[in-house]
């Protein structure tokens, strides 16, 4: 049966409409902003378990390598050094520490109060014989000259660069550079006295000492020298070059100003401290070569009136030229050089006891020639006995 409706009666409402669902856009940009901020957060997470991860893991290994050390072990190695030879090291150091410039003080010593104690005196040093002689030396090499001599006679020498060291000599006027001389002086009877016309006369033998002192004192302390005398035979001052030190030149003064100069005195009656070779009687120049080139000198000043004989036989100058020719083949075997640089100079003067032989003359200049040095003459003074 139809219900009832009562025409004054209120109508029933109406439903409520049903709400708009959104946009599916906005749906879609919600879903993507959650998920960024998830990945985001996730990443993030991830970095900090890494570091985390990586931390721990190193601080394992520094740990492990900490309490894992190994132990110290020690190993004994083998230092093989060879020694050098003392005097030459201190030599070639003094060489080398002489070419160095001088050095600038700017600081001083000071204190800042007054101390119960005062500094020792300094030790005087030698400054004359540290340093080289010559400053010529530190700025240029050997020079040689080459050519005639002046006025009496033959000069000859040699060029090079090699100056190691060498030191400035002068010996009767004639100067040179080397390491080490030898001074080779003729102590026969003629170099004292001479008969000329039936008339004795005698000689200023202490000329020659005087000049070859003023040559050793003059040297400086790395420098060699020895002093080498002969006549019948030949004799030197020391077994072996010495260094110029003020005890070896004051040795050396006293043997050479207590040469005796008595014409008589013959080689077997001198003393000394060095070698002597006897080969007979004369004036024997070819003996005084022998003994010298034992001491392997860089130079050779000769000294001698110009007689070269074995008493009654002359000695020619084709034999002297000759023996030297070999002495210096021998002193270059030695030095293990065999350039004419190893060779010895020999620098020649004429003591001019007498009128001048022309075959001494010509001997002797030979010699120098031959062996790269000069040749003087120097009058001999007469004295007054």
């Amino acid at each position: 049966m139809a219900a009832f409706t009562s025409p004054f009666s209120a109508p029933a409402p109406a439903p409520a409409p049903a709400p708009e669902p959104p946009p599916v856009s906005e749906i879609d940009e919600a879903a993507r902003k959650k998920r960024l901020r998830r990945l985001i957060i996730t990443i993030v997470l991830a970095s900090i378990g890494v570091h985390l991860a990586v931390g721990v893991v190193a601080g394992i290994i520094v740990i492990a390598r900490y309490l894992n050390a190994p132990p110290a072990v020690f190993k004994v190695v083998k230092d093989v050094r060879i020694s050098a030879k003392q005097r030459e090291h201190k030599m070639a150091m003094r060489d080398f520490d002489s070419m160095a410039p001088k050095p600038s003080f700017s600081d001083r010593m000071q204190s800042v109060k007054p101390t119960p104690f005062s500094l020792p005196d300094l030790p005087k040093v030698p400054m004359d014989q540290a340093l080289p002689l010559d400053p010529e030396m530190i700025v240029s090499p050997i020079v040689g000259a080459g050519g005639n001599g002046n006025g009496n006679g033959y000069g000859d020498g040699r060029g090079g660069s090699k100056a190691n060291f060498n030191f400035q000599m002068s010996f009767f006027g004639i100067k040179d550079t080397g390491r080490s001389v030898l001074i080779l002086i003729d102590t026969s009877n003629s170099m004292f006295e001479r008969v000329r016309k039936g008339q004795q006369y005698h000689f200023r033998f202490k000329d020659i000492k005087d000049e070859a002192m003023k040559l050793i004192d003059s040297m400086n302390i790395n420098a060699l020298f020895n002093v080498v005398i002969y006549e019948g035979g030949a004799m030197a001052f020391s077994q072996q070059s010495l260094p110029a030190t003020d005890a070896n030149k004051a040795a050396a003064r006293d043997w050479v100003m207590n040469l005796d100069e008595n014409p008589n005195t013959s080689i077997s009656g001198r003393r000394g401290n060095g070698p002597k070779l006897m080969e007979g009687g004369g004036t024997r120049l070819d003996t005084g070569f022998k003994v010298a080139f034992k001491m392997q000198p860089d130079l050779i000043f000769l000294i001698t009136d110009g007689e070269i004989n074995r008493g009654e036989e002359k000695i020619s100058q084709a034999d002297i030229t000759g023996q030297l020719k070999e002495l210096q083949k021998e002193l270059k075997k030695a030095r293990g050089d065999d350039s004419d640089e190893a060779e010895a100079k020999i620098h020649v003067i004429q003591y001019m006891t007498t009128v001048a032989k022309a075959d001494e003359v010509q001997t002797l200049q030979a010699i120098a020639r031959q062996n790269h040095g000069r040749y003087r003459t120097i009058k001999a003074e007469e004295t007054k006995d």
